[in-house]
């Protein structure tokens, strides 16, 4: 029996919108307070979790451990990391993690990730034992920024795998009833 460790998470304070036709998870920090477009999820503080795309299943796996062919064990950031750069080399390394849509534990081989979609962000109210959700976008309201636009690569509030997990942006608080058409533009660009 496999004794797993919680995925790795960040823990942040923001609202969580659907927006646009297509709907788009957007996760907007800063405004707490704020009159939100769209359709809000929720208000408070989330834990964002980090996954993988199942290759015949409409479902993502947030891995906790990797076990290589040599028996290796990869862990945490590091082990996701270890997944994104060496994970076609190794199709037979087991994964063992919990299921987005269940919250069940469960294992697979890499073979069985689709590694070519990347990760992807999912957010959760504390402890990730209630409903999850991707997240698309994340949009820090900074009221320094003239429109929406990506955040600098240099820029500290997209750490880690967030960064490489989804979209980070910041906008000021006066555009937000425009949110869901300026992603729409930035979005195409």
């Amino acid at each position: 029996m496999v004794i797993l460790q919680p995925p790795p998470t960040i823990e942040i304070v923001g609202a969580l919108l659907r927006l646009g036709s297509r709907p788009t998870n957007t996760l907007v920090v800063g405004a707490p307070n704020a009159d939100f477009p769209g359709d809000l999820i929720s208000v408070g503080i989330w834990e964002l979790c980090f996954g993988m795309m199942l290759l015949v299943e409409d479902d993502l796996i947030l891995p906790q451990l990797i076990l290589d062919d040599f028996g290796r064990q990869h862990v945490g950031t590091a082990g996701i990391e270890f997944m994104l750069r060496e994970g076609d080399a190794f199709p037979r390394a087991d994964v063992f993690g919990s299921r987005v849509s269940t919250g069940v534990e469960d294992q697979f081989f890499f073979k069985q990730i689709d590694l070519a979609q990347g990760l992807h962000c999912v957010a959760c109210k504390r402890n990730c034992a209630q409903q999850r959700h991707r997240v698309d976008v994340v949009i820090w309201v900074d009221e320094t920024q003239p429109q929406l636009r990506e955040l600098d690569p240099d820029d500290t509030r997209a750490i880690g795998l967030l960064r490489l997990s989804t979209r980070c942006l910041a906008m000021p608080s006066r555009r937000l009833q425009s949110v869901a058409n300026d992603l729409a533009a930035i979005i195409k660009a």
